[in-house]
């Protein structure tokens, strides 16, 4: 009927498409084109899949036509670790998981945590504008996952104003009567590979995939609830740094580490420092524990209301590639994915924040000079209790343990870590300290060896050496993998530029590196490759391909230009 279709690429096939509609064109032919480009999208979408190790399968043109397609799909595949277990296993795990705990436990608020005093600013029960609801979906990010059960992007929220009308007209009149549509409490939950054996679910991060409606009201009502907490001061920032808005607290946190470190064994200090691992932290919250704590901040009931509504027989289906579980009721726990979870965690946490704040606590930190002791870092559910002595650490852990036995969280005591400086006659040495949680040991950092928190390594010289290994095999590991690749050199260049000094830049900023190390061990293996590609001789100079395109050179950056743009960045 009309063959010719089917030699267009996708982009003639939709130019065709847009022409047939434009002009009422015949309606066996446009659904003959749209079909046609829906195969033919879908056989792109499988390229990397099916053809990866075939001969015929051109790569140049995979990369051309979806750059960070080919990233995941072809550079990145091998990182992708699937589950292996089946469904029955995967049922049997998320059922318990899940599943609710004492259902009529109440939480009442113990003496000894100080309660909040009273609002001055009063939470603002208007439901959220359009211009608010317009802000929030530009936020967020258009690659973002659609639910499986609508397939609704974000995208048709971003480009369609006549949607964000007809969302903010939903969102009011939801908004004001309290209840969550039981649709809306639908959702489908993916697993995403932490370590471990894939045959254990419990190796598995699950990610909930909600529609987005649901997730632009769960943001609209996160922002009223923290914009109350912060107007109040109600969140504790110099504590818990974790899901806090224009706030770097991983890279503060990892900073004051390391320069406590490196003052107590310099200035021959004793620090004890532990780092505390709660099981499942998101998915123990009991949802009673969430009513007390919303009502400790004085969340007004209209809201209490509304977030119980919302987790009130919630139900996610987990669905992996061979299979797709029935709906679970989520009877305990906060969903990772929904957009409100995070404060409603922190606000859990910030109950035992409040308690450890108290000047009779911030005296066991570390301080120097008696200044502004510090004593907990926070960061979301990662915890490390610093010191100056032994006892002051084991006084916080017991704090800690008889929070969590109120708030029904339990310490993995075995994930657990600490580590020791103390000073030895005319020296700093590191040592094993005991300190115990219950009546179990918490296990030590055996001397010499060094211990990871918040993505960053320490150790008693904080000499960066693991952070050193780790960049020098990610960069061999990416431009050898890239060069085996059947890519044309300035495909292979792109890669680099885009990709490749991408993945090097978290190393850059949080460990402390000289930028003489970087050019002599880190350019050399770029410069390497990118002799290879451009087939630059070894007496060649590589000066001018590292020219800007102005100056007639590639634009291509040496890992050692993007050190120092980061170091000053965060500088």
């Amino acid at each position: 009927m009309v063959a010719k279709h089917k030699e267009y690429t996708v982009k003639e096939l939709k130019k065709a498409l847009q022409n047939l509609k434009s002009k009422k064109g015949d309606l066996s032919e446009i659904k003959y084109v749209s079909r046609t480009l829906r195969d033919k999208l879908r056989n792109n979408s499988n390229d990397a899949d099916d053809l990866n190790d075939s001969e015929s399968f051109n790569h140049n043109k995979y990369l051309e036509r979806s750059f960070w397609g080919y990233v995941k799909n072809i550079i990145n595949r091998k990182d992708a670790v699937l589950p292996s277990f089946n469904m029955t296993d995967c049922l049997s795990y998320f059922s318990k998981s899940l599943a609710k705990i004492n259902p009529n436990k109440l939480f009442v608020i113990p003496s000894w945590i100080p309660m909040l005093s009273d609002p001055e600013v009063q939470f603002n029960l208007d439901p959220p504008t359009y211009q608010q609801i317009t802000n929030v979906i530009r936020k967020m990010k258009s690659s973002g996952s659609p639910c499986p059960l609508d397939q609704l992007s974000i995208i048709s929220f971003k480009h369609c104003p006549y949607l964000r009308t007809y969302l903010t007209e939903l969102i009011h009149d939801i908004w004001l009567s309290g209840t969550v549509p039981t649709e809306w409490k639908r959702a489908c939950t993916i697993l995403i590979h932490k370590k471990g054996n894939n045959n254990d679910p419990s190796n598995f991060h699950p990610i909930t995939l909600e529609s987005i409606p649901l997730k632009v009201f769960t943001s609209c009502l996160r922002n009223a609830v923290y914009s109350f907490l912060a107007s109040n001061n109600f969140v504790e920032h110099n504590i818990q740094k974790g899901f806090t808005p224009n706030l770097s607290g991983t890279l503060e946190h990892t900073a004051q580490m390391a320069d406590i470190i490196n003052k107590a064994r310099i200035r021959q200090r004793s620090v004890v420092i532990t780092l505390l691992d709660l099981k499942n932290a998101f998915g123990e919250i009991h949802h009673n524990l969430i009513q007390s704590v919303l009502d400790y901040h004085h969340i007004p009931d209209h809201i209490k209301f509304v977030i119980k509504s919302l987790y009130t027989d919630f139900q996610t289906s987990i669905i992996t590639s061979e299979f797709r579980t029935p709906f679970m009721t989520v009877g305990r726990g906060v969903l990772q994915g929904d957009c409100l979870s995070p404060l409603l965690f922190n606000m859990c946490f910030n109950t035992f924040v409040q308690h450890i704040k108290a000047e009779k606590y911030r005296q066991f930190g570390f301080s120097f000079k008696l200044l502004n002791p510090i004593h907990w870092f926070q960061f979301a559910d990662d915890a490390a209790v610093i010191t100056g002595q032994e006892s002051g650490n084991q006084h916080l852990l017991n704090r800690f343990s008889i929070w969590c036995q109120w708030s029904d969280m339990i310490i993995r005591v075995d994930k657990c870590k600490t580590f020791g400086i103390k000073k030895a006659i005319t020296k700093s040495v590191q040592y094993l300290p005991k300190l115990l949680i219950g009546n179990q040991l918490i296990p030590k950092i055996l001397i010499g060896e060094s211990f990871q928190y918040l993505g960053r390594y320490f150790d008693f010289h904080m000499s960066n050496d693991n952070h050193k290994t780790e960049l020098t095999i990610l960069l061999n590991e990416l431009m050898s993998d890239i060069d085996s690749k059947p890519l044309h050199p300035k495909n292979k260049l792109l890669l680099y530029s885009r990709y490749v000094l991408s993945k090097l830049s978290w190393h850059f900023t949080v460990a402390t590196l000289s930028k003489t190390w970087v050019t002599e061990n880190i350019d050399s293996i770029a410069n390497k490759y990118i002799r290879r590609w451009l087939e630059v001789p070894i007496s060649g100079t590589l000066s001018t391909v590292f020219l800007t395109n102005n100056k007639f050179g590639l634009s291509i950056y040496p890992p050692s230009r993007i050190f120092v743009l980061d170091t000053k960045t965060n500088s």
